[in-house]
Order: structure tokens, then C-alpha cells, then sequence
């Protein structure tokens, strides 16, 4: 996580680890994500499915439900464009990029991204 840190920090697009199992949540976001939705990280720690909760209604359909199947839909194609409601109510497109962590054993144990903002080119 302190390369992650090192990264996030010095970076204007939200870089995440999420991670699964009994401690299942975000392990990191950067702090860039309260420029881009107007959200404090530690929002984020708290309540997994907060990110999930600021998905345009019209664009939720687009991502999988379960968990199966969007690791599925990540093994097909790593890439979303999705509209969020950003704190000020304002839609702010994100362009994500997702990838997979595995443990030795070949298993999913949470996953990673980066998301830029592309609000500008909409």
C-alpha cells in the first residue's frame, strides 16, 4: 500500500484497492477522490458500497450485481465509462481501468483500479 500511497498522491485520477474476504473493503483510495466527487477517502473505508451508491441511476445497469459476475465482466473487458453524482450533485463521467488480484493459489482476493476523470472530452 505505500507504493500505492506514493502514487495516489502525486496523481490527479482516483487510484483504488479493494479488497475481498472477511475484511472485505477498500484498503485504498487516493485522496484525489475527494477533488473529482467531493468525498473524503474515509467515506470510502467506512461503507464499501459507497462508491457504488454515487452511479448515475441510468448507468447502474451497466455494471454486474453480483460479485461473480463482475469479476466475469472484468475478465471480458477491464474497462467502464460510467456517470457519477458527485457531493455537489453534479455528473462527472469516470473512465475505469480494473484488474484483478490474485493469491498464490490463483484466487480473486480483491481487485485494483484507476479511475480518470473525462468529464471535459463529454
Amino acid at each position: 500500500n505505500e507504493v500505492l500511497k506514493l502514487v495516489g498522491n502525486s496523481n490527479t485520477d482516483i487510484i483504488f484497492k479493494y479488497d475481498y474476504g472477511k475484511n472485505e473493503g477498500y484498503s485504498y483510495i487516493s485522496e484525489s477522490v475527494e477533488e473529482i466527487l467531493g468525498y473524503k477517502s474515509e467515506r470510502f473505508y467506512k461503507d464499501p458500497n459507497f462508491f457504488t451508491s454515487l452511479i448515475h441511476p441510468e448507468d447502474i445497469k451497466k455494471i454486474a450485481v453480483t460479485k461473480k459476475a463482475f469479476l466475469k465482466q472484468i475478465k471480458k473487458n477491464n474497462q467502464t465509462i460510467l456517470r457519477y453524482i458527485n457531493k455537489s450533485g453534479e455528473t462527472v463521467w469516470l473512465e475505469t481501468f480494473l484488474s484483478t488480484i490474485k493469491n498464490k493459489k490463483g484466487e480473486i482476493i480483491g481487485i485494483s483500479g484507476i479511475s480518470r476523470n473525462i468529464t471535459k472530452q463529454k
